[in-house]
């Protein structure tokens, strides 16, 4: 026996008024939920969370393979192979390998295509510990190497090399990814710049 679609739609609504209800009541004035009332909080809650830690949270570690034996001190970059003139085709890579040489870190490109500890690549090895994301490695080998590429910049300079870099990172990469899928997927084309 199968209900109609508007009978459904009758009851999700009734239960979203009911959830509204015990939430405002739960900020407003919690002594006065029934046990059903906090039933369907407490669930909504746990369903919330459930969804928010697979689609954003918990950190997701891949178990990578490290080398037995490594030289300490010594950085172990993991990207794919460069191709003809481009160092790495990946932009976080770019930059990362271009960090490398700036700050003269002592390293060994591993080239491949094995993800990282965040299932993404670049990544390093580090003293037999694996690190991922690109921005966390800087930081980290900042601290460990003592190294600041930013030191002979103002305040107000410095300010705007972080503006910038998170300008690029946070939106126009994805933009870009983004304008590329467009064109293959409803143009039929690539675009090509230069």
């Amino acid at each position: 026996m199968s209900e109609s679609p508007g009978h459904v739609q009758g009851s999700l609504a009734a239960v979203y008024e009911s959830l509204q209800t015990s939430v405002l009541q739960l900020f407003t004035d919690p002594t006065q939920l029934s046990p059903g009332q906090a039933v369907l909080v407490a669930a909504s809650a746990l369903f919330v969370g459930a969804v928010v830690w697979t689609c954003c949270g918990g950190q997701r570690r891949t178990k990578v393979k490290l080398r037995a034996e490594f030289t300490p001190g010594k950085v172990y970059y993991h990207a794919p192979p460069p191709v003809k003139a481009i160092p790495c085709l990946t932009p976080f890579g770019m930059k990362l390998e271009t960090y490398l040489r700036m700050a003269d870190i002592p390293y060994e490109p591993m080239y491949g295509r094995s993800m990282g500890p965040k299932g993404k690549i670049p990544w390093i090895e580090y003293n037999g510990e694996a690190m991922g994301d690109s921005g966390f490695i800087m930081e980290f080998l900042n601290r460990e190497k003592g190294v600041d590429l930013n030191q002979t910049l103002s305040d107000a300079d410095k300010a705007v090399g972080r503006a910038f870099t998170k300008m690029v990172e946070e939106n126009t990469y994805w933009y870009e990814g983004y304008q590329l899928q467009y064109c293959k997927l409803h143009v039929g084309t690539h675009i090509h710049v230069g």
